[in-house]
């Protein structure tokens, strides 16, 4: 459900009506979780509860709790995951100059 949200090319109708009537996640709906800084609606497979989580700020209390606990700050090290996702990180040279914006830990 969720990787149907992120298809912008043809789509059959029956899933396009399950997106519009928010049986499933709708892609305009996921969009606002993949705009920076990515810190709000996680909830991917319909969606339903993005706003009242939201609303009562689950995810920031549980980032600040979970940070609190393990001293891991969210989304640190999303340069260095999304760099690995995409190939970037095959180069030795790339490697380094990861290392020195984003050291390891």
């Amino acid at each position: 459900i969720h990787q149907l949200s992120h298809i912008y090319g043809p789509i059959p109708v029956w899933i396009l009506f399950l997106q519009d009537t928010h049986i499933i996640l709708p892609r305009k709906h996921h969009r606002i979780h993949h705009i920076s800084p990515h810190e709000t609606y996680f909830c991917i497979t319909t969606g339903w509860l993005n706003f009242p989580l939201e609303k009562i700020h689950f995810w920031s209390t549980l980032e600040l709790m979970v940070e609190s606990i393990t001293g891991c700050k969210p989304r640190a090290d999303d340069l260095k995951w999304a760099q690995k996702g995409l190939g970037f990180v095959t180069q030795p040279n790339a490697r380094n100059l990861i290392e020195q914006v984003i050291p390891s830990h």
